[in-house]
């Protein structure tokens, strides 16, 4: 039994680092160099790769096998490699790569005036209290809203029971009609995290954090300066239904 973990183990890991490392590989033949728009970038390609694996895997009937996401992912990582030493040439250098946190933090508040800095100082102090007040929820509370265990989860339950996402009867609408990627996230999350059913809230809860990052870019593209692009996003990173739904397994 011990060693049978072992290797599920493994699995889970692979598929999580193969995965990552596909999109490392595919963000450096892009040369993105922004930072946030490398962060969304990463994330759309990370969401995409899995919810791919997982209508691959449903054609198969190996949708909650982790050896197969391990072996689907590792084949994309593969692809993904020789597509960036296709993309680069020699004489194309090592590209580019995100500019280091201390740039990031001049860029910030370089330019922010004294009053600026403390309101956002505060809203920025508040808005992290809450997210690790919110993850220490996730950690340690099962899913619990009514969304979640009426129609979210009962259909990623039932794809996982039949290995595939074929449609069913069911009595309630949203079991049927929901696009199904968001359910492939919440699988490949319980999955990867040894099924453990808390973890299935972190989609919610990082795609909330990317939310209040799209605010600044935003407002920043919109033509505000940094001090009125960060107050956007730290005051939409504390509005209540955001916060409310950031620890849930729904996909808002």
């Amino acid at each position: 039994v011990l060693q049978a973990k072992k290797w599920m183990y493994m699995y889970e890991l692979i598929v999580f680092l193969s995965l990552i490392t596909s999109c490392l590989f595919i963000l450096r033949a892009f040369r993105i160099k922004s930072g946030v728009e490398y962060v969304f970038v990463f994330f759309l390609l990370f969401s995409a790769q899995i919810i791919f694996i997982g209508y691959i895997l449903s054609s198969l009937n190996r949708l909650g096998e982790v050896q197969s996401w391990a072996a689907v992912g590792l084949v994309i990582a593969i692809i993904s490699a020789g597509l960036l030493r296709w993309i680069k040439s020699p004489s194309d250098g090592d590209g580019s790569t995100p500019r280091s946190i201390r740039i990031i933090w001049l860029e910030l508040f370089g330019s922010l005036s004294s009053f600026e800095k403390p309101l956002l100082v505060l809203l920025a102090i508040t808005s992290a209290v809450i997210q690790i007040l919110n993850l220490l929820v996730i950690f340690f509370s099962a899913p619990h809203n009514w969304d979640s265990q009426t129609y979210h989860l009962a259909r990623m339950a039932y794809y996982l029971q039949h290995e595939n996402l074929a449609y069913y009867d069911a009595n309630y609408w949203a079991q049927v009609s929901h696009p199904k990627g968001s359910t492939i996230l919440f699988l490949f999350t319980y999955l990867v995290s040894g099924k453990n059913e808390n973890m299935i809230q972190l989609v919610q809860y990082v795609s909330y954090l990317l939310a209040a990052l799209t605010v600044y870019a935003i407002a920043e593209k919109a033509g505000s300066n940094t001090g009125q692009s960060m107050f956007a996003a730290l005051i939409s990173s504390l509005l209540t239904e955001w916060l409310m739904q950031s620890t849930t397994a729904q996909n808002d």
